[in-house]
């Protein structure tokens, strides 16, 4: 695998961390007891034994003024609408310095607003370049407003690749249907 211009190997998911490579997942994977600020400061690799929680609120306060995004971070994960924890789960990434995300169907627990609104956030952070986004989505309509680029896979093989602006949707219906067996 290529990380900007340079050959390397992933063998673990520190590796790919070490890299600026994070992933969120279709399913939330914050701890619902805990407010969006411990789940931020308990995801980092190192956390120290006694967390100096004055420091960590002024830290993240600071962090939080550079995202798109605007979340209550003193609240319980189980008080959160769905869209604020996918949010969170995006805004942990980027606290952790992760540059290039992997979305797993990053709307599947969404409002059409809701995702919308994430989507239209992460789209702005990727226009400006600071960051790179990898979608797996099979929404049409989501992948033409927020994507370049598409390559789909069916059964794990490649059945095609072009520009979002290139294509029509029946011709990506084609490369995820087909009418040829795999």
């Amino acid at each position: 695998m290529l990380v900007d211009r340079r050959q390397v190997a992933i063998a673990s998911p520190r590796d790919a961390s070490a890299l600026g490579l994070g992933m969120v997942y279709q399913h939330f994977t914050l701890v619902p007891s805990l407010t969006g600020a411990e789940n931020l400061v308990i995801s980092r690799e190192k956390v120290p034994g006694v967390i100096d929680w004055r420091k960590e609120r002024g830290e993240l306060a600071q962090f939080m003024e550079r995202m798109p995004f605007k979340l209550p971070l003193d609240v319980k994960v189980a008080e959160l609408a769905a869209g604020e924890k996918q949010k969170l789960e995006i805004i942990k990434q980027l606290y952790l310095g992760r540059n290039f995300l992997v979305l797993d169907e990053p709307t599947s627990v969404l409002t059409p607003g809701e995702a919308q609104e994430v989507l239209g956030l992460v789209r702005g952070m990727t226009k400006a370049g600071d960051l790179t986004v990898l979608m797996i989505s099979h929404k049409f309509h989501e992948v033409t407003a927020f994507a370049d680029d598409i390559t789909v896979l069916r059964k794990g093989r490649l059945t095609g690749t072009g520009k979002v602006s290139d294509l029509t949707h029946k011709a990506m219906a084609a490369m995820m249907i087909g009418d040829q067996p795999i």
